[in-house]
């Protein structure tokens, strides 16, 4: 039996941690290496890692200053002994057959990634589908598919890793929407992609999460995503995706602009503009007609397309 490694970062999570680390321990599959990466939290969570390890001989437990998300990942990546490897958000937990289902995927197919779908809660999951339907696919499809925002796709957790193929991979320290970055280089590397359709993977919808929070700088790179992402569909010459790119990429920096100027950020504002006026000239042709509107309006008559703005921005600014 292959032993997975399940990275967990930890940080100012004590009233969830035991909820997830109780799912990955009562897995069926049992041959695990639970790596809890202690990110220099400053509440009880480094003692309830500890005390976990104590109670399972399969855990492990890294404890370091604080670096972010990415980094404790990366201290998770740096430990892991697997053959193959998954991240388990530590406020989110995973279904009994989660890894099990996943890896029974991998080889089914003989693939080097499998994903499962997943479901996003607040407080409570009132219904989920835990119906198996195995489907594998190419590179090429799994970035049809990010592209086109399927919500499986476009994360790092969800996924078994095998760790010959992406072990060397890291995430950017310092970034949020550093999945966006990671998956990014993953599809790049996979031949075989295993899908899992049951929804055994459950985010929690935390307000108090980097992605939930008040306007910030570092919301930028999520923009810097999707402009990494255009490189490399360009570079792999999947340039029949790039027009949804662009398309995506073009209102997001809508998004981020009007959220940095209702938030005071005057210079972001501005170098949103800039940013904006770059994109606008590379594909304004290509776009359907109501975009075509939109980015022009948004481009010389930003007064007018802020009224258009408030009536959609629900629709488009909507979190994936």
């Amino acid at each position: 039996m292959d032993k997975i490694s399940v990275i967990v970062p930890v940080y100012k999570v004590e009233q969830y941690l035991n909820d997830c680390v109780n799912s990955i321990v009562n897995q069926t599959y049992t041959n695990l290496e639970i790596i809890l990466v202690d990110d220099g939290s400053p509440d009880n969570c480094p003692k309830m890692c500890d005390d976990w390890a104590k109670k399972d001989s399969r855990i492990k437990v890294v404890h370091k200053e604080n670096g972010g998300l990415s980094d404790a990942r990366n201290a998770g990546l740096n430990v892991v002994t697997g053959d193959y490897f998954v991240f388990v958000d530590s406020d989110d937990f995973v279904h009994v057959d989660y890894i099990k289902n996943l890896k029974n995927g991998i080889d089914k197919f003989d693939a080097d990634l499998a994903l499962s779908s997943h479901v996003r809660f607040i407080d409570v999951i009132s219904e989920y589908n835990n119906e198996i339907d195995y489907t594998y696919h190419d590179r090429y499809e799994a970035f049809k598919r990010l592209v086109n925002w399927h919500k499986d796709y476009v994360v790092a957790w969800g996924k078994l890793y095998k760790t010959s193929v992406y072990g060397d991979l890291r995430f950017i320290k310092g970034k949020i929407n550093e999945d966006e970055f990671y998956i990014n280089n993953v599809y790049m590397l996979s031949k075989r992609i295993a899908y899992i359709n049951a929804q055994t993977y459950f985010y929690r919808v935390n307000p108090n999460s980097i992605m939930e929070s008040n306007y910030s700088s570092k919301r930028i790179n999520a923009i810097e995503a999707l402009e990494y992402r255009d490189d490399v569909l360009t570079g792999l010459g999947y340039t029949e995706f790039l027009d949804n790119n662009r398309r995506s990429l073009l209102f997001l920096i809508i998004c981020t602009y009007y959220e940095a100027k209702g938030a005071g950020y005057k210079q972001d504002a501005k170098f949103l503009r800039e940013i904006y006026k770059k994109w606008y000239k590379v594909d304004k042709n290509a776009f359907p007609k109501n975009d075509k509107i939109r980015f022009w309006l948004f481009r010389y008559l930003p007064p007018i397309y802020k009224l258009l703005y408030e009536l959609n921005r629900k629709i488009k600014c909507k979190k994936k």
